[in-house]
C-alpha cells in the first residue's frame, strides 16, 4: 500500500466514524426530547422543573445514593 493509498483509506475510516458518531448523537438527543416530552406531559411542566432543580443540586455522590435508592424501592414495589 501506498503513503496515499494509507492515507485515503485512513480519512473514509474517519468520515464513517464521524458520520457514526454524529448518528449516534442525534439518536441520544432524540431519546432525550422524546423522554423530556413524555416525562411533561405525566408531570407536568412545574413539577419536571421542580424534580430537575432538585437533581441539579445534589453533587455526585447524593445523586447517585438518591437513585439507587429509589430504584432499589421502584424495583422491590410489588404494587406494579
Amino acid at each position: 500500500m501506498t503513503a496515499t493509498t494509507n492515507t485515503a483509506s485512513a480519512s473514509a475510516r474517519s468520515s464513517s466514524a464521524l458520520t457514526d458518531e454524529s448518528h449516534r448523537s442525534g439518536l441520544l438527543v432524540e431519546i432525550r426530547r422524546d423522554t423530556t416530552q413524555r416525562l411533561r406531559d405525566t408531570l407536568g411542566k412545574e413539577q419536571l422543573n421542580s424534580l430537575r432543580d432538585h437533581g441539579a443540586a445534589m453533587d455526585t455522590d447524593t445523586a447517585v445514593a438518591y437513585t439507587l435508592t429509589h430504584l432499589e424501592a421502584f424495583l422491590t414495589n410489588t404494587d406494579r
